[in-house]
């Protein structure tokens, strides 16, 4: 299995359903998103319990690895592992830990929260069909709880924050790294903890006899009982695990320096509207420095440039839509009578060559394709949009949703939408409501 199993930089939901992303402008606004955030949030990166609950699991793994004699294991994990050198071996590790997790959370009789726990809807589901027959093998692709799980459990999800922001992981091997400046932190973090130090070592000693065993098949009957009320002491209180640990990772995430502080700063005030959070930010910014095209604020910059221009294209393709307008025609008189005779030039982004620089591949290819309809007319825009969102069905492999025929608009899709909106609010996202439910969770200690 190659390492590029375990890249995570593309969010899954950017090359996902059609139905929520018809223009594709995902792979747009979060490649500018993540010129701000810098590893540390997206739409899957983005809860202060799991970012403890994948550090905790490195944490043992890396003592696993320091630990392992490969001599004492049976014959068959010695082979499939490479005496350990396998990168299979870290991946293994890691999705065992997070099944043993959710078993734990699933059988429990205590109260948890189980928001934001990954995979906890299909663990239960699967608890409920098999009980203690449970899969719990040592395997990174067999007895999966999610699909892919090591892409998309908690060491999947946050593995590019783990080796690019806390370099805590090799990018390539995924193992953790062998520095141990780099670990000492983070052991004192768990070792001055009773209940996570314990914890660990439980895990570490029934991984060490699951290993020297020939039989690969591992029930609930194989792993120490207490290690499942652990689990649930140590991670089953969202509130209270996030409150223990955010003075940890509060340096770490490092919100409040750089770019973001401009964010962090605006939090409180703006928490309950993520677009907000960018518009306030960006006035702060303007406020305290003179120069507005300095590098500080450059990701924050491009991201309230662009979007009136990629939320009014939104809106167009609505209208393309709804079912008042039969005819393209219709739907550019609309534009005319709304926007003016040239409809995208007063929100076209002052610094477009900039920011169209400023994300690479299919992003940028998407983005400079629609920064061209800048000077068209209300009527070529109708055609250019059409045409633009069949070339994004056709890479799909996609259906697409409207196309011209003649002047009528022959729709798969049709929505009734009101066309009285606040031409100020924003359409997308930049991970901004992600960044905010993390960072209230720091600021909440």
């Amino acid at each position: 299995m190659s390492f590029q199993q375990w890249f995570t930089e593309e969010d899954p939901r950017i090359v996902g359903s059609l139905q929520s992303d018809p223009l594709g402008l995902r792979v747009v606004w979060s490649g500018l998103a993540h010129n701000v955030f810098r590893f540390r949030v997206n739409s899957i990166t983005n809860d202060l319990r799991a970012y403890t609950i994948n550090l905790f699991h490195c944490w043992v793994v890396k003592q696993i690895r320091m630990e392992m004699d490969p001599s004492a294991w049976s014959e068959s994990y010695r082979s499939k592992f490479q005496l350990g050198s396998s990168p299979k071996f870290t991946r293994s590790l890691l999705v065992f830990l997070e099944k043993v997790m959710l078993y734990a959370f699933c059988s429990t009789k205590r109260e948890i929260n189980a928001e934001g726990l990954i995979g906890f809807s299909n663990a239960s589901r699967r608890y409920l069909e098999e009980g203690k027959k449970f899969p719990l093998l040592l395997d990174d692709v067999e007895g999966e709880i999610l699909v892919r799980q090591v892409q998309l459990g908690f060491s999947g999800r946050y593995r590019t924050a783990f080796t690019q922001h806390l370099k805590l992981l090799h990018p390539e091997s995924g193992h953790p790294v062998d520095c141990l400046d780099t670990w000492s932190a983070v052991n004192n973090e768990f070792m001055r903890r009773k209940n996570f130090a314990k914890l660990s070592m439980l895990l570490r000693d029934n991984v060490r006899v699951l290993l020297a065993r020939k039989n690969a098949d591992i029930r609930q009957a194989d792993i120490d009982s207490e290690i499942f009320d652990l689990y649930v002491q140590c991670f089953g209180k969202r509130a209270t695990l996030d409150k223990e640990f955010s003075p940890f990772w509060h340096p770490i995430l490092s919100f409040d320096i750089g770019e973001t502080r401009w964010l962090w700063q605006t939090l409180e005030t703006y928490e309950r509207s993520a677009a907000t959070v960018f518009r306030s930010a960006l006035e702060a910014a303007r406020k305290a420095k003179a120069d507005m095209n300095g590098n500080e604020i450059k990701g924050l910059r491009h991201v309230c440039e662009v979007e009136p221009y990629l939320a009014r294209i939104s809106r167009i393709f609505d209208a393309l839509l709804n079912a008042d307008f039969r005819k393209g025609g219709q739907c550019a008189d609309w534009m005319n009578m709304r926007y003016g005779e040239r409809p995208l030039v007063p929100v076209f982004p002052s610094s477009a060559d900039e920011i169209g620089s400023a994300i690479s591949g299919e992003g940028q290819e998407r983005l400079r394709s629609l920064l061209r309809l800048r000077e068209l007319s209300a009527p070529e825009i109708v055609e250019r949009i059409v045409e633009y969102h069949a070339d994004v069905s056709e890479y799909r492999a996609a259906r697409p949703w409207i196309r011209l025929v003649g002047q009528h608009l022959d729709r798969e899709v049709e929505i009734k939408a009101s066309r009285d909106y606040d031409e100020n609010e924003w359409v997308h996202d930049y991970h901004a409501s992600q960044f905010v439910g993390l960072a209230s969770s720091l600021k909440a200690a």
